[in-house]
Order: structure tokens, then C-alpha cells, then sequence
């Protein structure tokens, strides 16, 4: 949505609710880390006018000491969106809550059609179709990624020797007991530089049921990840960092990616769900 769409949709839903909407408080801002909340709690002492503005991807800003709220909103829009490569969206603004939720399950739109889906190039940026990778399950029967189509999958590629990825799982762990249901839905963890079992022996010691699958790496030094057509991919191409987690639509084709630790998975299960929903139709 344009910002000045944006914008006017936010000041009349923050007029039409002056009286019913709630003051903001300190709550859990959705999708956030530990210093989002922090800033959000921090927003709540600024001074007027102020917004905070958050987008999917875990990033998130506040403006404040401005002349108007229109003003407040319009800066820390920009703000946020010089930051994410999603569309960003109010949270609160001065003390109102003003968040819509129906907007932040969509912010994952638009979806490629059939026909631009047919016709998507090969790759890992958004709207291109993810790499065809091969992979096993747990009893060692061979997958690929186009095996799953019909499905929204949730790509992770992790190591239990990453400090970092290990932090995110209990956030996964969560978002599949979500999904454990839901045949629509499917969550794979791969590892990359360890063997299937490290990473397997690692889980089980702390207690999580994640849906591990062997990404038919061996050893730390392998960096390369097999394709369905005999071919290898370097990791690094695909995952700069570790963690690094892509949403494919039911088509195969990427709507979303995060490089990084994403905190508060649970958070994107209306966006999963409007992709299931959406997509491929």
C-alpha cells in the first residue's frame, strides 16, 4: 500500500476509534525481540506526537516530539520502511493502539498468479521459485521441494553448532505444535555444515519435537546442498547467515525470507494462513 494510502487508511481508523481504541500499554507487539518490546515500552514514555510503526520481519521503529500525529505516523512509516523490505504498519499512535490486524495478514501480498507463477525464474528472492532441493526425512525416504507443493512450507536452515539458530528453535517449536494439524502448513528444518544426527541428538536433549529432515550434508566442511537434478547449491547462496528461513507459497514460489534470527513465530501464523488461504488460487 502507497504511503499515502497508508497513511489516511491509519488517521481514520485512529479517528473512528478516538473513544473505543485502547490506550497503549506495555503488551507484546507481535513478531517483536526483547529490544522491540523494549523500544515499544520506551515509545510509551515519549513525548507527543508519537507513532510506532512495526513490519513483518521482526523490524520496527518510533517517532516522536512532532508537531502533529500526522506527522508522527508519516516519519516513522518512512522510517520503518527504510529498514524492512515489507510493508510497514502503525502499531500506536501517541497513546492509542491502533493496530490492524486484518492488514498484518496481509502483508505478504500480492501472490503471483497462475500464469506468473508458471513462468517464475529459478531462485530465492521473492516471487522466484525456490530451488528444487533434495533432502530425507528422519527414516530416510528422498524429498524434494516440489514434493511439497500444495503445501506453504516454511524453509530453516540451521546447526546446532549456531549459537544464534539454536535461540530461535523454542519459537519454532511453538509455531509447529501450531501447524502439527495442519496438513496445509509444513515446517522443514534442514542442517547445513553437521551431519543429520548432531543436530537431531541436540533437539532431543532439550526437549523440542521439530520436524528435522537430512539435508545430506556429513561433515563441517561440506557447504553444499544437493538438487533434485543432480546438481549442487553452495549453502551460502541460499543462506548468508545462519539461521535463514524462506516461506514458499503452495507453488513453490517465495513470499517471504528472513536472514537471520526471527523472534516470536508464532506471531506469523495469520500470515501463514493467508497464504494457505490465498495463494495458488
Amino acid at each position: 500500500m502507497p504511503l499515502a494510502s497508508a497513511l489516511a487508511a491509519m488517521l481514520a481508523l485512529a479517528s473512528a476509534t478516538s473513544l473505543a481504541a485502547p490506550r497503549a500499554k506495555i503488551t507484546h507487539v507481535p513478531g517483536l525481540d526483547v529490544s522491540g518490546q523494549q523500544g515499544f515500552s520506551d515509545y510509551l514514555h515519549a513525548p507527543q506526537h508519537r507513532a510506532f510503526a512495526i513490519s513483518a520481519g521482526g523490524y520496527w521503529t518510533w517517532q516522536a516530539e512532532h508537531t502533529s500525529a500526522e506527522g508522527a505516523v508519516e516519519a516513522a512509516l518512512r522510517a520503518c520502511s527504510d529498514m524492512a523490505d515489507q510493508p510497514c504498519v502503525p502499531y500506536a499512535v501517541n497513546e492509542r493502539i491502533v493496530f490492524d490486524a486484518a492488514r498484518w495478514q496481509q502483508q505478504w501480498r500480492p501472490y503471483l498468479s497462475d500464469l506468473a507463477a508458471t513462468r517464475a525464474v529459478t531462485g530465492s528472492g521473492k516471487g522466484q521459485r525456490f530451488h528444487d532441493l533434495k533432502f530425507s526425512d528422519q527414516h530416510g525416504k528422498v524429498m524434494h521441494v516440489s514434493d511439497l507443493r500444495g503445501s506453504v512450507v516454511i524453509l530453516h536452515f540451521w546447526g546446532a553448532w549456531c549459537p544464534t539458530c539454536r535461540t530461535v528453535l523454542p519459537d519454532l517449536a511453538r509455531l509447529q505444535r501450531k501447524l502439527s494439524r495442519d496438513k496445509a502448513m509444513r515446517l522443514i528444518l534442514l542442517q547445513v555444515r553437521e551431519p543429520f544426527q548432531k543436530g537431531s541428538e541436540w533437539t532431543a536433549s532439550q526437549g523440542l519435537r521439530l520436524p528435522l529432515f537430512d539435508s545430506g550434508v556429513k561433515t563441517g566442511q561440506d557447504d553444499s546442498l544437493s538438487l533434485r537434478n543432480g546438481t549442487v547449491l553452495k549453502d551460502r547462496l541460499i543462506a548468508p547467515v545462519f539461521p535463514s528461513t524462506y516461506v514458499l507459497d503452495t507453488r513453490g514460489i517465495v513470499v517471504f525470507s528472513h536472514i537471520g534470527s526471527l523472534p516470536d513465530w508464532p506471531a506469523y501464523l495469520p500470515l501463514l494462513q493467508d497464504v494457505a488461504d490465498h495463494s495458488g488460487k
